[in-house]
């Protein structure tokens, strides 16, 4: 290098050349691998941690007292659609307070979906149909009656709406009431099968006992006298 030579000076202000380091670029990595994995896990949570609660809250259900069932019916309510089939466990329930508890919340559910947009109301009526459809064997005389009133209600709230799906709705809620009415006929006929069938003699009333016969009127004649 020439004394008058400047180019093949270093330069005083640039700056200094680093290193590549191989545990820093490890740890970097290991980090980003942390955070996708938690971010996988968030998204699956939160897609399907609904399902995976409710199934979960209505696992033991029958084997609960009724102030537990009460309390589970209140966090499945929270739960959206995927609470509705295990809520039908509580109104398919033996306890009538559990059921009123249950037809409650179903009811209060009812009325915050009016404020919500059709398709997404109409997404809330047919899963609560499906679920009602599945437990319709389970259901009592009262909780048949529920069953057929909201069943009605929403027959007659889509009858009138062309789309599509409403139109699905409304086939739903007419399948799942005649499944509903279908199974009162069977009761029906099974209870009449059970009666024992009359004696053929009662039917044409000759098996009364002597002893319960009604005396015959007596007729009064009149004598005339050949005197």
């Amino acid at each position: 290098m020439h004394s008058g030579d400047l180019s093949q000076l270093p330069n005083p202000f640039a700056p200094e050349p680093r290193s590549w380091n191989r545990s820093a670029m490890i740890s970097a990595l290991k980090t980003f691998l942390v955070i996708a994995v938690a971010f996988a896990i968030l998204m699956a949570v939160t897609s399907r941690g609904p399902t995976w609660l409710a199934n979960r809250l209505g696992e033991d259900f029958s084997s609960l007292d009724s102030t537990e069932k009460q309390s589970r019916l209140d966090q499945l309510s929270q739960l959206g659609i995927a609470g509705f089939e295990p809520m039908l466990a509580g109104v398919a329930d033996k306890d009538p307070e559990v059921v009123d508890h249950a037809i409650k919340l179903i009811r209060d559910l009812q009325t915050q979906w009016t404020s919500l947009p059709k398709a997404e109301s109409q997404d809330r009526q047919l899963a609560l149909i499906n679920a009602i459809e599945q437990y319709t064997p389970r259901f009592a005389e009262p909780q048949q009656a529920w069953a057929a009133s909201f069943l009605n209600e929403t027959i007659i709230e889509n009858a009138d709406d062309s789309s599509r799906r409403s139109q699905q709705v409304f086939v739903a809620a007419n399948h799942a009431l005649q499944q509903l009415t279908r199974r009162d006929l069977v009761v029906f006929e099974q209870n009449v099968a059970l009666k024992p069938a009359p004696h053929p003699r009662d039917s044409l009333g000759a098996a009364k006992s002597p002893q319960h016969a009604e005396p015959l009127p007596l007729r009064v004649s009149t004598v005339q006298s050949s005197w």
